[in-house]
Parts: C-alpha cells; sequence; structure tokens
C-alpha cells in the first residue's frame, strides 16, 4: 500500500524540470566541461550524482529527476526505520508512511533535480542512524551528514541544530557520534578547500560563490511572501497554521508534542526538538553570525519537517488524546485529506515547462518552417531536448540572447551563440512562462506587433481540485492551472 501510494503520488504530482534552479544543475551535470562558475555548480555531490543518472539512462528529465526520486525513497525508508515499519506494522506506523507519501512539500519537489533536496535525504538517513543505531552504524551516519554540508550549505544548520540537541539529551550515547561528525565535516572541508585552491586558487569557492548569490537580498524582505518585513517575518508562523505545503500537520505536530514531551521515547523527543529548532532558525535565524541576515522564504530549506511529520505526528497525536483513539483516526484521516487536496490545489509551479515541451514538439513535427520564440522558452527547450537547441526554432539575436540564454552561460572571455538566421515563418508563445516570468523587450515589441492567425498548441490546464466543478459550471481564473501556448502564423504584413 505504501509504495503505490508513492508511486501514485509520484505520477500524479510529477514535477519535473521547473526552468529555475534545475536547470544550471542539469545542464552542468550533463556537460562538466568547465570548472563551476556559480553557487549551483559548486555543489559537487548532487551535480555529480546527476552526472552519473544522465551517464546511464541518457540526458532526460528522469535522468535529472532520478536523484531527487532516491532521495525521496531514502527519507521515506528513514521514517520506516524510526517508526520501526513494516516490522511493528500498527495503524500509527501505516499512518505515518502514508503522511510522508502525500505530503505536499515532498511532492512537489521529490520529482524536481535540485541539490538541497539530494542533501536532504543525507540529513534524514544520518539523523536515524545516529538516533537508532549501533556505533558503527552511528559513525556511518555522522559521515552522511558530513557529506549533506557538502552538497548544500544550509545543511550546516540542521547539522549543527542536531548535534547540539543529541549532546542535550544524552552526552554519553552521542558524544562520540557528534565528535565524528565534526571530524568528518572538517576534514571534507579541507580537501574542499584544498582541491578549489590547487585548480582555481581559492580555497572557499563555493562559500564565496554562494555568500554572493545571497548578498544581493535585503534582509528581511522577499517578495514571494510579500513586499513588507512583517510579512517576511509572520511567514514562518503562518505557515504553522496552515500552509498549502504542509495543510495543519505542523500545528498538530508542535501543539500535541509539547504537550505529551515527557512521554515520548528520548529519539523521538530529540527529532521533535530538532524539528522546532530548525524551524525556528530557519525563519528567525541568521546566514552569518556577523550581521542579521535571515534566510530567504523558500520552502526548499523545509524538506527534513516532513520526516518529523511522519514519524511522530500519528504517536504524538494518539498519546495527547489519550484513550479518543477514534478521534486520533479521524484527525490524521482528515489530515490526509487535505494534504491530498493541497497538493491538488497546486500544481502550477512548473507548468511553462510542460508548455515548452509540447511547443518544441509542434516545432519538431514542422521542420519545414521556422519558429521564434523568447529566451526563457528556448532554456526550456534546450534541456528538455536533450541539451540540444532545436534546429528551427530561433530568438531574436541582441543582449537576451548573449546574457541569459543557457548556453551563453560561460565565462566572460568565451565567445558568446547567435542564432545563425533571423527570419522565421511563425512565433511560438509560452502563455504559461509569460506569467512567471515576462518576456524580454525585444521579443515583446514582436509579440505585440503580430497581427496573424493565432493557434492553440497547448490548451488551457486547470487544478485537480477543480476538474469536478468544470463538469457542471465555466472554469474561473483561480482555476488556471497553465495558461497553455499557442503559435502565430506570420501575416504578410507583419
Amino acid at each position: 500500500m505504501v509504495a503505490a501510494a508513492w508511486l501514485a503520488s509520484t505520477y500524479v504530482f510529477w514535477m519535473g524540470y521547473a526552468g529555475t534552479d534545475d536547470i544550471f544543475y542539469a545542464r552542468y551535470a550533463n556537460s562538466l566541461h568547465r570548472l563551476p562558475l556559480n553557487h549551483w555548480e559548486y555543489r559537487l555531490p548532487a551535480v555529480y550524482l546527476m552526472r552519473l543518472s544522465i551517464f546511464l539512462f541518457g540526458p532526460t528529465e528522469f535522468a535529472a529527476a532520478l536523484p531527487t526520486l532516491l532521495s525521496s525513497l531514502a527519507m521515506l525508508a528513514s521514517v520506516a526505520w524510526l517508526i520501526d515499519w513494516p516490522r511493528r506494522p500498527t495503524w500509527q506506523a501505516n499512518c505515518g508512511m502514508l503522511l510522508f507519501c502525500f505530503m505536499p512539500l515532498d511532492i512537489s519537489f521529490r520529482s524536481y533535480p535540485n541539490a538541497s533536496y539530494i542533501a536532504a535525504g543525507m540529513l534524514a538517513v544520518g539523523s536515524v542512524a545516529m538516533l537508532k543505531g549501533s556505533r558503527l552504524v552511528q559513525y556511518l551516519g555522522a559521515g552522511l551528514m558530513a557529506v549533506a554540508f557538502l552538497t548544500h550549505e544550509v545543511s550546516f544548520f540542521y547539522v549543527a541544530i542536531f548535534c547540539l540537541t543529541a549532546l542535550a539529551f544524552d552526552r554519553r550515547r552521542y558524544w562520540y557520534p557528534v565528535i565524528a561528525c565534526v571530524a568528518f565535516s572538517g576534514g571534507l572541508f579541507a580537501i574542499e578547500a584544498a582541491i578549489y585552491y590547487s585548480i582555481t586558487g581559492e580555497a572557499f569557492a563555493r562559500y564565496t560563490r554562494a555568500s554572493a548569490a545571497i548578498g544581493v537580498l535585503e534582509a528581511g524582505r522577499d517578495v514571494r511572501v510579500g513586499a513588507s518585513p512583517l510579512s517576511f517575518f509572520l511567514w514562518p508562523l503562518k505557515n504553522v497554521l496552515f500552509c498549502k505545503q504542509l495543510a495543519f500537520s505542523l500545528l498538530l505536530l508542535f501543539g500535541s508534542g509539547l504537550l505529551v514531551f515527557g512521554k515520548l521515547r528520548k529519539e523521538q523527543k530529540i527529532l521533535l526538538a530538532v524539528m522546532i529548532l530548525f524551524w525556528a532558525y530557519l525563519g528567525y535565524g541568521s546566514l552569518v553570525p556577523w550581521t542579521y541576515k535571515p534566510l530567504g522564504r523558500a520552502w526548499h530549506y523545509y524538506y527534513l519537517l516532513v520526516v518529523g511529520i511522519a514519524a511522530l505526528l500519528p504517536y504524538t497525536l494518539t498519546l495527547a488524546l489519550g484513550e479518543r483513539e477514534r478521534l486520533s483516526r479521524a484527525i490524521l484521516l482528515f489530515t490526509l485529506v487535505a494534504l491530498v487536496g493541497c497538493a491538488a490545489a497546486g500544481g502550477r509551479w512548473g507548468q511553462n515547462v510542460d508548455v515548452s515541451r509540447e511547443l518544441l514538439a509542434y516545432a519538431q513535427a514542422h521542420p519545414e518552417k521556422t519558429f521564434l520564440t523568447d529566451v526563457n522558452t528556448m532554456n526550456q527547450m534546450y534541456v528538455w531536448g536533450g541539451f540540444q537547441l532545436p534546429e528551427n526554432v530561433i530568438c531574436l539575436n541582441g543582449e537576451p540572447v548573449e546574457k541569459h540564454l543557457l548556453i551563453n552561460k560561460e565565462p566572460e572571455d568565451t565567445p558568446r551563440y547567435e542564432f545563425p538566421r533571423q527570419e522565421y515563418d511563425a512565433v511560438l508563445l509560452n502563455l504559461e512562462g509569460f506569467v512567471e516570468r515576462k518576456p524580454f523587450a525585444n521579443f515583446q515589441e514582436v509579440r505585440q506587433s503580430l497581427t496573424g492567425e493565432r493557434e492553440v498548441i497547448v490548451p488551457p490546464r486547470y487544478r485537480l481540485v477543480f476538474l469536478p466543478w468544470l463538469l457542471v459550471a465555466e472554469p474561473r481564473d483561480f482555476m488556471i492551472r497553465s495558461r497553455g501556448g499557442a503559435v502565430v502564423h506570420l501575416d504578410p504584413t507583419d
């Protein structure tokens, strides 16, 4: 049942490429043609895992996503290990496994190629190995957590919180594994610094690139959650009450967990404390100690909360409600339904790449014509097409191509690619992509001047939760999952 739930939720809510960080990871993993340039490319453990997958299965979306899919399974296995499933298949254990499978925060990212999710898989397994394993297994878990630190920088905060919390609860059991984790992390850090110094002359290249990326962000502001500092600092609290990625499961966990904290087993206490402290640090801690620089409001930092919720919530809620088992079951069933509903109500992120894929298929089906499209759509076509530019699709040469075409993301002294021809027969419009990111000015001018016939290639799609409504009523704007795409055939006057 659990395997079927994981596979079904992965298939129905498949993400794949989203056209953001993922295309940088995937392109560099496919080529490895030079030294890393940006902070994404410097996350080499994730890059090399993608590289291995692409080598084995070809330059496909599935191959790029395979490491994150395996990380999701690793996190699911860590939950199973912690709650002794399937060795003890209690209803709470079964519920915990299903909670993980249907958590929108996991569903949304398990098939999205990114380093932070790969690191989360390592951290989850490493955490449970240190909590429940023998001394040798604890050392292996410590090593895995050290590798996670190399995979994504934010892992440092989780590792520090976990190690300090474990020592606070049981210094005797966790002292040597924590020392091993510190030693492994320090050793890998020194090896990494030595390698980068020998080839670039800069020992801390990965961290300077990462700090440069966050240095442009204004502390206390993130347009993704609102323009004001108040909305920025309220965002973590609002997510405890209710959010689309976790529904109200975090509120149930924190509330019931604190009520029954004294009744929990030691490893459960440690994990609950780590979840609360990690959530608090992500919301209100600082990236650096010398100035207050809170983390951006991005869900990809919070993956590990899914492990805590799945492994703890059925047990903390049951203990909190005592003999009212039916009520516990009802609340958890309602939580599962709410999580599935939240997942079905979302799904717009990444739809622009799906539109690009279908526009590419249309262009390939008409090789006798040349099509113009915008740079963002071209980048997605390039990655989806196996890191090859389509033969009969072009962009307008100029600054957008020079600075933003993915294959031009190279050192400054590298010659920039230009499209060899500028004549075209039709224009491909990624209408969903224009919602996420406006096209550059030169393409926008062409788009506004078009007078030819428009043909819908990719029809609008609607969020899954609203499909029953569409059987009896007209759609509304808030129901849209994707605005689709079209082709405009040139009028002789264009």
